[in-house]
């Protein structure tokens, strides 16, 4: 299902330590990667410490845009188990939140059970 997702534009997890290599300019040296899921031309990538959020711009998938999100700054999240499912993250100081549409079996749950653990620490 992961690749039919893909295509439909919705996310699928992938190998955190495959994906590692397109984030190695961003991930700190000592930074584990948990677990990431891809979606067509985004990412959305959950490390020991922080979120990233990858939009790949351009034709080609040249350019690649980060955001950087520290789990303090989520001040809550949902999860939509229902079709579609969707995780969506509100963060402090922005106006609209962050909204992964995820596939059937896609890890939605693995996703909120990793978040709600990392936002339950702070």
């Amino acid at each position: 299902m992961g690749l039919i997702d893909s295509i439909l534009g919705k996310a699928s997890e992938v190998d955190g330590k495959k994906i590692r290599s397109d984030f190695e300019n961003v991930l700190l040296e000592n930074e584990t990667v948990e677990t990431a899921f891809a979606v067509s031309r985004q990412c959305l990538l959950f490390t020991d410490k922080r979120m990233i959020f990858m939009d790949v711009q351009g034709l080609i998938k040249s350019e690649n845009a980060f955001t950087s999100v520290p789990y303090r700054s989520v001040v809550t999240f949902s999860a939509n188990f229902a079709k579609p499912c969707t995780l969506t993250i509100y963060l402090v100081g922005r106006e609209k939140p962050f909204v992964f549409e995820f596939g059937r079996e896609s890890g939605l749950e693995t996703a909120q059970m990793l978040l709600a653990a990392h936002v339950g620490e702070l």
